[in-house]
């Protein structure tokens, strides 16, 4: 028993420090969408999904939303955000989006420092964010 457990120990390690999400998640709704943020995680959207209020990644590493090149997340312009329509990107957070579309995201403000009122759909700040097509 604790030898079976040393070696998934130790291939969860080598996983991980190879740069392997740790977690795959399947999501379809703005909810679990928002609960699946997390560092080291991989999310597949399998199917359009209508946001209902913007979602802050602060200090997440290792998160990718995927959606398979087919799939859309878009608002439903029913909130405001001062930053990032859909995503705001924040403090040391590595997000990468790939085969997912992002529309409709908005913002509130007068686009000033001071004002806030960046980034359509997403807005970065001491971020990395990757974007590719899938």
């Amino acid at each position: 028993m604790t030898r079976t457990w040393t070696r998934a120990l130790v291939v969860g390690l080598l996983l991980q420090f190879a740069g392997v999400p740790a977690t795959s998640v399947d999501v379809s709704t703005f909810a679990e969408l928002s609960a699946a943020i997390a560092s080291d995680t991989t999310i597949n959207v399998l199917n359009d999904i209508t946001m209902t209020n913007s979602i802050t990644l602060s200090g997440v590493t290792g998160l990718t939303i995927s959606g398979g090149g087919s799939y859309t997340l878009t608002s439903d312009r029913s909130f405001t955000a001062n930053s990032g329509g859909l995503f705001f990107v924040d403090s040391g957070a590595d997000v990468t989006f790939t085969g997912v579309g992002l529309h409709s995201g908005s913002v509130s403000g007068d686009g000033s420092w001071a004002g806030r009122g960046m980034g359509g759909c997403v807005y970065a700040e001491g971020s990395t964010v990757t974007v590719s097509g899938g």
